[in-house]
């Protein structure tokens, strides 16, 4: 199997933060080409759907076990599409036909459609749109163990995962209809490496990785507990995203 660098989907849990709808340049900031490009790439159009089909629908939970606070989030899973519910305010949908990002303001009934390309020249500047959700995982070594436990109904398949000072439990679910690494290279196709720190690089790996969905996983820093992401609940019966309701306006709100 080609090495491939994906995303474990629980890990990805905070994609574009809503609280990007207001930024500013960091201090000491010296490079106008970079400047130039940002402003450039928030100039170019952005498409986006009236609609969005989801197939999957999780939500979970993660707890950062060193700061002991949890964050819940509801994610809407498509070939076409990703959608996060980051809170009962804001969501983002990230398009991958379109290479566009959607950042949603349910309190303002607004949405703001940005390029790919303008997330990449943010990222370059410093201001990055992924909020710090515990520790990068660099996966070298992974093995199927023996132990199946029920969650949510689900026989669920442990898998451990190696890198050089990260591990992580995964416990996976072969029987929910899910292709994370296939889904992982269409983030990878929006983000490059502006994946910031919810990425979990396989680069490293060869050989299979475990299908379906991961329902709990559990990583570690130098042999200490990281983060607990469990999901609480999964729906295959789907859902349709109208953002037709809500009204385009720029980064700049105007």
């Amino acid at each position: 199997m080609q090495k491939v660098r994906v995303f474990i989907v629980v890990l990805a849990l905070s994609i574009v933060s809503a609280q990007a709808q207001e930024f500013s340049l960091p201090e000491g900031l010296s490079d106008l080409g970079n400047l130039g490009s940002m402003l450039e790439a928030i100039q170019k159009p952005a498409e986006s759907n009236e609609q969005y089909r989801f197939d999957l629908i999780v939500v979970s939970e993660t707890l950062n076990v060193a700061e002991n606070t949890t964050s819940k989030l509801t994610q809407y899973f498509a070939d076409e599409a990703f959608y996060v519910e980051i809170d009962q305010d804001n969501a983002t949908v990230l398009d991958f036909d379109n290479q566009s990002i959607i950042i949603i303001d349910k309190k303002e009934n607004t949405q703001r459609v940005v390029t790919t390309e303008f997330f990449k020249q943010m990222t370059q500047l410093g201001q990055s749109f992924i909020p710090n959700q515990g520790s990068t995982v660099s996966v070298k070594r992974i093995f199927k163990q023996d132990e199946v436990k029920q969650i949510l109904g689900f026989d669920a398949e442990l898998w451990k995962m190696e890198g050089d000072s990260n591990t992580a439990d995964a416990w996976v679910a072969r029987a929910i209809d899910f292709d994370f690494v296939a889904f992982s290279q269409k983030l990878l196709s929006l983000f490059d490496s502006a994946g910031g720190s919810m990425v979990v690089d396989f680069s490293e790996l060869d050989g299979e990785l475990p299908p379906g969905l991961p329902l709990e996983v559990t990583t570690y820093e130098d042999g200490r507990k990281d983060s607990v992401t469990k999901m609480l609940s999964v729906d295959e019966s789907g859902a349709t995203l109208d953002l037709s309701r809500y009204r385009k306006v720029s980064m700049l709100g105007l």
